[in-house]
C-alpha cells in the first residue's frame, strides 16, 4: 500500500470516528456545555484519539498521544482545558478527529507528547471501537 493511500485510510478512519460520537459519551461539564453549544467534536477529543491510537497499532506503530492545555495555547483552550490528538513519531503525521471543534488551524507544535491514563483502551475509546466494528453511524445531535 502506498504512504498516499495509507494516509487516506487513517484520515477516513478519523471521519469514521466523528460519525460515531454521540452526547452520551461526554463526561463532567462537557454533557452540559453540548446542549449549549451543539458542538458535536467537544468533549471527545481524548476517547477519539485514544480509539484512533489503538486502531492505528499505538505506540508500536509509531504513534504518540499529544496534548495541549490552555498553558500552551491560550487562543484556544479556556483554562482547565485540553487537547488531545496523536502524531507520529516519525513523520510527524497528526490524526486529530476532533479538531473540527476549533474552526480553524490548531498549533500542534505547542503540544507535548504523554501518555494515555490507561494502558488499554478507556470505556468510551471501547465504544467508539466497537461502533465502528459494528458499522454504526450516529445521528448528529
Amino acid at each position: 500500500m502506498s504512504r498516499a493511500t495509507a494516509r487516506a485510510r487513517r484520515a477516513d478512519l478519523c471521519a469514521r470516528v466523528v460519525d460515531v460520537l454521540t452526547p452520551e459519551l461526554l463526561t463532567g461539564r462537557w454533557k452540559s456545555s453540548f446542549s449549549e453549544t451543539g458542538n458535536r467534536y467537544a468533549g471527545h477529543c481524548y476517547a477519539a484519539a485514544e480509539a484512533v491510537f489503538h486502531l492505528v497499532g499505538g505506540r508500536a506503530r509509531g504513534w504518540l498521544p499529544c496534548v495541549m492545555s490552555n498553558s500552551t495555547w491560550s487562543e484556544g483552550l479556556e483554562p482547565g482545558e485540553t487537547h488531545w490528538f496523536i502524531r507520529h513519531e516519525r513523520t510527524g503525521e497528526i490524526l486529530d478527529p476532533t479538531a473540527g471543534q476549533f474552526g480553524g488551524a490548531v498549533p500542534y507544535e505547542r503540544s507535548k507528547g504523554c501518555g494515555f491514563l490507561t494502558r488499554e483502551p478507556s470505556r468510551r475509546a471501547r465504544v467508539i471501537m466497537q461502533r465502528l466494528a459494528e458499522g454504526s453511524v450516529a445521528v448528529a445531535a
